[in-house]
């Protein structure tokens, strides 16, 4: 049987997109090779969108450092976890959304701050250098950035002095550009998996109790779990346009507006048409499968069901006639009208 051989991941991702008439095979499996199926596919589409991600990440930083390297960007000296900048600055760089701002002014005012912060509320990445710390942020739905010492700082590189010129002569070398690639992509895939997995969960768990519902209406016998996993088959195709939308967005700026509704309703529509098909298969099979494969009725129990009562319909009718009526009609069969009732002798009459 099918549902007793061995399928491979892109097997199934296949019957997941193509097959749903075959959707019954993953509700005689264990939720935890859903579960399985789940991880390995969201593993790939994170390589996938981490290495997206490190390209344009690598295109920003290589972009960022060679304006470091230029003579707009001013002087600074970086001792005892204070910097010093020969002048103040404030760059916004269109195709990124990104806003650099330098101000290294003693006792900064805290309406000046409250200005700068309120600056970097639209920027995608943004970057603030104080003369005592660093407030950054790499998202602009964040409602407040995170702070930092010069002190991280120094200790990362290993080091109490910090200039310009050493900067750019002793880290924005190619190999240390090499590893913050390496830096950038790691970081990328953690943060991306982490995203993608509440997300899914969250998914996965409406989708489920979705799919139990819509189980119950059209009276197909599926337990929680089993809807739960058809959720995640059903998210196949949502997750993988998904992928093809961030890259498309990531390098194009394309937008879909409402791309977050038509993911949700593709899911609906394959985890409502699996169990209509099953319902369908069952119907046409004359029998109820049970979600462990157990048949609960088959079509012809069904038929001696009605026979049965019947016959039992019968014995109550010829109940209620005389004792000596009874008697004679034991060996002679009673005659019925059209309607299938016994037929007494005002029947007859008419």
């Amino acid at each position: 049987m099918e549902t007793e051989e061995k399928i491979s991941f892109f097997k199934r991702i296949k019957i997941a997109i193509f097959n749903l008439e075959k959707y019954s095979i993953f509700v005689t499996e264990k939720f935890s090779k859903a579960l399985k199926y789940l991880f390995l596919l969201l593993t790939i589409v994170t390589i996938v969108l981490a290495i997206s991600s490190m390209i344009q990440l690598t295109k920003e930083a290589q972009k960022l450092v060679q304006y470091v390297k230029s003579e707009e960007f001013p002087d600074f000296e970086l001792k005892d976890d204070k910097l010093e900048a020969t002048q103040k600055l404030d760059a916004y760089d269109e195709e990124y959304n990104t806003r650099l701002i330098i101000d290294t002014t003693e006792n900064l005012s805290e309406e000046q701050l409250t200005q700068y912060k309120k600056e970097t509320e639209n920027a995608e990445y943004s970057v603030i250098l104080l003369r005592d710390k660093i407030i950054y942020r790499f998202d602009s739905t964040l409602e407040n950035g995170y702070e930092t010492t010069y002190n991280n700082i120094t200790s990362f590189l290993k080091t109490n002095e910090l200039t310009k010129s050493k900067f750019i002569k002793d880290y924005l070398n190619t190999d240390n550009l090499f590893k913050l690639k390496m830096i950038l992509g790691v970081y990328a895939f953690i943060t991306i998996f982490m995203l993608n997995i509440i997300s899914l969960l969250e998914d996965i768990v409406i989708i489920g109790v979705f799919g139990w519902i819509a189980s119950k209406i059209a009276k197909v016998p599926l337990t929680i779990g089993k809807t739960m996993s058809l959720a995640i088959y059903s998210l196949t195709l949502s997750i993988l346009l998904n992928v093809i939308y961030s890259i498309a967005y990531s390098f194009t700026g394309f937008e879909i507006k409402y791309f977050e509704v038509m993911y949700m309703i593709i899911a609906y529509i394959y985890i409502v048409a699996s169990i209509m098909i099953m319902k369908e298969a069952n119907r046409l099979a004359g029998e109820a499968v049970t979600v462990e494969g157990e048949v609960l009725k088959t079509s012809e129990e069904d038929n001696k069901e009605e026979e049965e009562e019947k016959e039992e319909k019968k014995e109550n009718k010829k109940k209620k006639l005389p004792k000596d009526k009874a008697k004679n009609d034991e060996n002679e069969e009673i005659p019925e009208n059209q309607e299938g009732n016994i037929e007494t002798e005002d029947d007859r009459k008419e």
